[in-house]
């Protein structure tokens, strides 16, 4: 088993943490709670750097499996992803829609 290369394991970290961040805020974007945090379009690109990324990760580790650390991260590399379109795809779903959230008393 062999661990990923220093390069590609900072790589992988920086855009997953990146997009984690992005994730919430375009969510309370989508709520109409404050405005979006990058363009559509700079997300989408972050999103396909990090699939390209384990992507090669995975691709160089065919033969030699990647440790079960290395392939920690490119799990939750792919569901960071995963979330940041299901962050997008809510977002063009609810258009910046404001709720309304007072709390009512329960009678």
């Amino acid at each position: 088993m062999a661990d990923l290369d220093e390069a590609s394991t900072k790589s992988i970290l920086s855009l997953k943490t990146e997009l984690e961040k992005l994730n919430d805020n375009i969510i309370r974007a989508a709520e109409g709670r404050r405005e979006l945090p990058v363009p559509l379009g700079e997300t989408l690109k972050k999103i396909s750097e990090l699939l390209g990324e384990c992507e090669d990760a995975i691709k160089e580790h065919i033969a030699t499996p990647l440790s079960p650390a290395s392939m920690e991260l490119v799990i939750n590399s792919l569901d960071v992803a995963h979330e940041s379109v299901d962050s997008l795809i809510v977002f063009d779903a609810l258009e910046g829609t404001v709720f309304n959230t007072e709390t009512v008393a329960n009678d």
